[in-house]
């Protein structure tokens, strides 16, 4: 191991923040960030790393930078900024391997299919390719679907029906509305539910045990799409303890604008983020601190009416 990577090592902060590899000429060839900079840059230099792309890295890493922060969303926030920016090597790799999934509504033979590709037709990105084939497949057991007077109309058949291409075109509109607004969605769910307890009542239980599980199966989607459209359209306090005291965060449509520090009931160093004026960035930013927000203590997070 090189004497200046030994040297960087043992001055490791415990602290979070963002680390950059670089090679020998001075290449940022990935970024990572973690929540203790001295135990995550660590690892990447044990005999045996844990990760694939640690021993891969290894020989190329001649030189590390490191830029601490308050707190790990600061630090998983100025890693996405980093990587969006630099585009090293490395995270680039990785990237390819995890292309995102969409609903969408384009497939003229089918309402619903599966894209890798965004467009106004789509919804998402999502995650799980298995957990939306078998949503798809639930849901072509109720097709065709139709919109009358407000309400969705349906009939459930353990087989699907074979639909004409005005059904198809029918349905694949109905569910575009129902997957891009929360209120159809709703009401589309809601629909659900009574022929659930309708099923139920009339002793029909397995096809109520069906209606079960695509309710629970749409529900989980709706927390990957619909809170995450929620939650860009508004504004949020958000409260994180540290060391000295806390740090506030004002989110606005879910983008960092600003932050200061409250130690000792008095409010310090406020700090105003710079304007994110790239599109793609602005929709990773968001998802990064959607995705931290998801997983805190929500009573540190205070909606602004």
């Amino acid at each position: 191991m090189d004497e200046n990577i030994i040297n960087i090592l043992k001055n490791l902060p415990k602290s979070p923040g963002v680390y950059e590899m670089l090679d020998s000429f001075q290449r940022v060839i990935y970024v990572g960030k973690s929540v203790s900079l001295k135990n995550r840059v660590s690892s990447y230099f044990l005999e045996n790393p844990k990760w694939h792309k640690a021993k891969n890295m290894q020989p190329f890493i001649k030189d590390i930078a490191i830029t601490r922060t308050d707190t790990d969303l600061e630090a998983r926030y100025l890693e996405c900024r980093k990587i969006h920016l630099l585009q090293p090597f490395y995270n680039s790799q990785m990237k390819r391997s995890r292309r995102g999934l969409y609903l969408s509504f384009e497939n003229k033979k089918e309402p619903l299919s599966i894209s890798y590709t965004k467009s106004e037709e789509t919804v998402g990105p999502l995650k799980n390719f298995h957990s939306l084939k078998r949503l798809i497949s639930d849901l072509s057991c109720l097709y065709p679907i139709h919109k009358q007077d407000g309400n969705y109309i349906f009939f459930y058949s353990p087989i699907p029906v074979r639909n004409s291409g005005i059904e198809l075109e029918q349905t694949s509109r109905v569910l575009k509305d129902c997957f891009q607004n929360p209120d159809e969605y709703e009401l589309f769910l809601e629909t659900l539910r009574n022929k659930m307890r309708e099923s139920s009542a009339s002793f029909h239980f397995e096809r109520a045990a069906f209606y079960r599980d695509l309710i629970q199966s749409l529900k989980n989607l709706e927390r990957e799409v619909h809170e995450f459209s929620r939650f860009i359209r508004k504004e949020y306090f958000l409260i994180i303890q540290i060391e000295e005291g806390q740090k506030i965060f004002y989110l606005r449509h879910g983008i960092i604008e600003e932050s200061c520090f409250l130690i000792n009931g008095r409010y310090q160093n406020i700090q105003l983020e710079e304007r994110i004026e790239d599109p793609k960035l602005r929709i990773k930013l968001q998802r990064v601190v959607y995705h931290f927000i998801s997983s805190y203590e929500q009573e540190h997070l205070t909606e602004i009416k």
